[in-house]
């Protein structure tokens, strides 16, 4: 996917980010396989549902260890009705930077996880993937700018459209009055389209539903 967005501070390009995001991926890829096949062998990702593992039930374990929990962090997974993609957040740092992660079904077999098309920017922290309930839109907290109406970083949510073409759209904020000078996150979709959201609170600084 173009962009036009203008190197940072640091002289890095928007794509040198998202190679060197996509390069620290596949290191914690290869080191949590790695960690996973010497104490159990894992199903290969090559089809079925939920990245060939089993379906879930009653008892919590890890999710697709190796491809989509890794020796980076994850949190934040939303899967499509069809069940053929999976988004997830993933962040280095103390929440310095983070990105929207896209696993999806091509065929028969699942690819390895990417950077989604509309993350991974530069300074950008993208967490908190929430799909629609008919997964035509994609919301998400995102800090990036919102120029007119912000030139500088909030955490505010965002949304991404499916494309005609099964792609994503490039995100909008919501505005408000969901979005405001303060914080806003977890959003979460019903099936009539109401969104429910957590707020910064204004007055102790802490966040709230």
């Amino acid at each position: 996917m173009a962009s036009s967005r203008a190197p940072d501070r640091t002289g890095r390009s928007e794509a040198d980010v998202r190679t060197c995001f996509s390069v620290i991926a596949s290191i914690g890829v290869a080191v949590a396989a790695g960690a996973v096949a010497a104490q159990e062998r894992q199903p290969e990702p090559t089809g079925g549902d939920y990245i060939a593992q089993a379906p879930p039930g009653a008892e919590p374990r890890v999710f697709a260890p190796g491809i989509v929990s890794t020796g980076l962090s994850e949190r934040d997974i939303a899967i499509t009705p069809e069940g053929d993609e999976i988004f997830f957040s993933q962040f280095a740092g103390s929440y310095t930077f983070g990105a929207i992660m896209h696993v999806q079904r091509v065929g028969e077999r699942w690819q390895q996880p990417e950077v989604a098309p509309f993350s991974g920017a530069p300074g950008d922290l993208d967490l908190e993937p929430a799909l629609s309930w008919d997964g035509t839109k994609l919301y998400f907290l995102s800090n990036r700018p919102d120029p007119p109406r912000r030139a500088g970083r909030n955490e505010d949510i965002w949304v991404s459209d499916r494309a005609a073409d099964g792609g994503w759209s490039a995100p909008r904020a919501l505005g408000a009055p969901v979005n405001s000078e303060h914080k806003e996150c977890f959003p979460s979709l019903t099936r009539t389209g109401t969104i429910y959201f957590t707020r910064e609170d204004i007055t102790s600084g802490s966040v709230r539903g």
